[in-house]
């Protein structure tokens, strides 16, 4: 199932087009009002109560302490809630919890658990009723057959501008060789996880001082996956795959020492008690089934995971939980003991497996007088250099700084579909296979077409 990039020879050139299939978009492009989230962290004393300056949809807490001390919290002076230890986020003996859904209090009351807790910090969000700012949010395209729906960056309303991705925050890819299992150790029967996947965010960045939020995707309790940390910008055509156009891993924050070349899958809630609903154990065998899948991993092994920057080696399942690179409780006992269940089910989705095909895209010539035309050749092989005939091809054009769709036909019999274009400016085209039953989708690399004036 590896990707074999094969030279194809070009057959006779012809301009028109077999058929026109255009590809379905979740949701095309909208200008939208968007709440900026608002933060804040108190230092609480010998009080423990506080008052907050907002009404806060979430809040999280830091204590310093030794191993097994915590906090709780109540809003209401009688039911209370046990500030879960997140162990994804450690630091000596600084401890954090996970994020907590809050319906708005005006303060809440905490208490220690165990001796020598000191140094309390509450962190405090409101998600929803900030100033409004206006944003476009881009076409996003839905899932082929196989692939997950997720939920983009832009779908969840994260705040771009957060995000740090320069000097020591410069994304990195690898090649994917390991996936963690992961809970958020914050509320579970979260209602709004979008608002929880925005509180998470901003508390990474602004608190924890990460680059972005430590997760490669987050599982809310209804199932539904949401793209986490940043790797690219998407074509509308793409699901967000937090991969490079090479299929390389983003380098997240989510297991300290593991994090080059794998993905950290978090489901939101506390499984330290309570069991992930069926809706989010079908959405993670799902997602873990498209990851194994696309990059020929058995779910089911063993292997040793080399840590390609930093030299860590360790022998660990492919599907792991956090505690087996770690000494953590993550992601939780109900949670951790259901993996060998679901590394079987994604072992029986995943199989026999489906082709990782090659899409190129090519042009009589990159370089054209305005006013005169060329021929687009987009060219669509399976793994084994095989041309895939009555396949649907769709040629995109970017202009403006936008994708747009040029044309859309299907391979003839050497795997071929033509383009005549005749563009007006410096332009670039991409080739897009959205994939069948048998294959995954794959796209061609940009192909940069410059524009000159016809000689006086």
């Amino acid at each position: 199932m590896r990707i074999k990039t094969v030279a194809i020879k070009i057959s006779v050139v012809i301009a028109t087009l077999a058929a026109v299939l255009v590809p379905a978009l979740a949701a095309p492009a909208r200008t939208i009002s968007v709440p900026r989230t608002l933060t804040a962290k108190v230092a609480t004393g010998a009080d423990r109560s506080v008052t907050f300056r907002f009404l806060p949809t979430h809040v999280a807490f830091s204590w310093t302490g030794t191993e097994g001390t915590g906090v709780e919290f109540s809003v209401d002076g009688r039911r209370w809630t046990v500030a879960t230890e997140s162990h994804d986020l450690e630091e000596g003996s600084r401890h954090h919890s996970g994020i907590f859904s809050v319906a708005r209090p005006q303060g809440l009351r905490w208490r220690p658990l165990g001796a020598g807790v000191s140094r309390v910090t509450i962190d405090y969000l409101n998600t929803e009723d900030g100033p409004r700012e206006t944003r476009v949010v881009p076409a996003t395209a839905a899932a082929a057959a196989g692939t997950p729906d997720i939920v983009a960056r832009s779908e969840w309303l994260a705040d771009e501008s957060l995000k740090r991705t320069s000097g020591s925050c410069k994304r990195d890819f690898s090649p994917l060789q390991q996936l963690f299992v992961h809970h958020t150790a914050g509320s579970n029967y979260d209602s709004d996880p979008a608002a929880t996947m925005r509180a998470i965010y901003a508390y990474h960045v602004k608190s924890r001082g990460y680059c972005d939020i430590a997760y490669n995707f987050v599982i809310g309790w209804d199932g539904r996956i949401y793209e986490g940390r940043w790797a690219r910008s998407y074509g509308p055509w793409e699901v967000p795959s937090s991969e490079n156009t090479s299929g390389e891993a983003v380098v997240a924050a989510h297991t300290l020492n593991f994090n080059t070349g794998s993905v950290g899958i978090a489901l939101m809630g506390n499984f330290v008690d309570v069991s992930p609903p069926t809706a989010m154990k079908d959405a993670l065998v799902g997602l873990l089934a498209w990851e194994v899948d696309r990059h020929d991993l058995d779910p089911v092994a063993k292997h040793r995971y080399i840590n390609p920057n930093g030299g860590t080696r360790k022998w660990l399942p492919v599907i792991a939980g956090h505690r087996d690179a770690g000494q953590t409780e993550c992601p939780g006992g109900k949670l951790y003991k259901r993996l060998p269940n679901l590394r079987e089910r994604v072992a029986a989705m995943a199989a026999p497996g489906k082709d990782v095909p090659n899409v190129d895209l090519s042009a009589l010539t990159h370089t054209i007088v305005k006013g005169e035309t060329t021929v687009l050749t987009a060219s669509l092989t399976a793994s084994a250099g095989d041309a895939l005939v009555s396949q649907p091809v769709t040629v995109w054009v970017k202009r403006g700084g936008r994708w747009a769709i040029k044309a859309t036909g299907t391979t003839d019999g050497y795997g071929q579909i033509y383009v005549e274009v005749a563009p007006k400016r410096n332009v670039k085209f991409r080739a897009v296979y959205e994939g069948s039953d048998l294959s995954w989708g794959a796209q061609s690399s940009n192909l940069k077409m410059t524009v000159t004036e016809p000689e006086a």
